[in-house]
């Protein structure tokens, strides 16, 4: 009983050293998070559900809500839609659809299916002649996309987006502890 004890300990003590690493790791740079405005910006609009059991997911709606005030801002950006997509389920579809009904020129908009942050974070790596590169979310979400940044070796900025509370939705908060974790498997294993 004692070695279970002692084992649960353990990996509770690896999950908060772990989220720490990761919150100290982004602050540490606070003073160049802020986005610049040049002409080469690509806004990161990272997707989300939009409906949860058919309401309108808060996440979702303060992040479209961000990128909209970027893009209308900053009309020679582009603007990355990344998020999940399969045949039967679409962030990205629902994502463009709301941009162009925003107001924001199709033309703009590029489009990623990824199937994580990590993901994400990857492609965007790929892309070329961005001066500036602005991660919309969460807080919570931007900590850890900001640490995937920097150890793909980005150097991007961030725009935080509104927040609901831990109340609206205390799933989504343990499923971003957890994605915290598995940021080190996802970096040891790249």
């Amino acid at each position: 009983m004692r070695r279970v004890l002692a084992k649960l300990l353990l990996v509770i003590l690896a999950i908060v050293l772990a989220n720490h690493l990761l919150i100290s790791m982004v602050y540490q740079t606070a003073d160049t998070l802020q986005p610049k405005s040049t002409a080469q910006n690509l806004i990161v609009f990272f997707g989300t559900t939009p409906k949860v059991d058919g309401l309108n997911n808060l996440f979702y709606q303060h992040r479209l809500a961000e990128v909209v005030k970027l893009a209308h801002s900053q009309s020679n950006s582009q603007i990355l839609v990344t998020g999940f997509h399969t045949d039967n389920y679409s962030e990205v579809t629902a994502m463009l659809s709301d941009l162009k009904q925003s107001g924001v020129n199709p033309t703009r908009i590029l489009v990623d299916n990824a199937q994580d942050t990590f993901d994400s974070m990857q492609h965007i790596k790929k892309l070329k002649g961005y001066e500036n590169i602005i991660l919309v979310s969460q807080k919570f979400h931007l900590e850890r996309a900001y640490y995937i940044a920097l150890f793909l070796g980005l150097n991007p900025s961030i725009q935080e987006a509104k927040t609901a509370s831990f109340g609206s939705s205390p799933k989504t908060y343990l499923r971003e502890f957890l994605a915290r974790i598995k940021i080190y498997f996802d970096l040891i294993y790249s």
